[in-house]
């Protein structure tokens, strides 16, 4: 019981940390899209998937 309970928990941590990464981190933006202000500096392709079909926001 103890066991499938452990599984059952790693499982919902794997989840949400792909839904985490899938809705905040991974978010795909155009190569062309301005940082809005006070975002961080490095590479876009750090954090996020770039693709050129993405659509450019304000």
């Amino acid at each position: 019981m103890k066991r499938a309970a452990t599984w059952i928990g790693v499982g919902v941590g794997v989840l949400l940390f792909l839904w985490i990464a899938m809705h905040f981190m991974l978010t795909t933006i155009n190569p062309a899209q301005e940082s809005p202000a006070g975002h961080f500096q490095s590479a876009c392709w750090a954090c996020h998937m770039t693709l050129e079909s993405a659509e450019l926001t304000e």
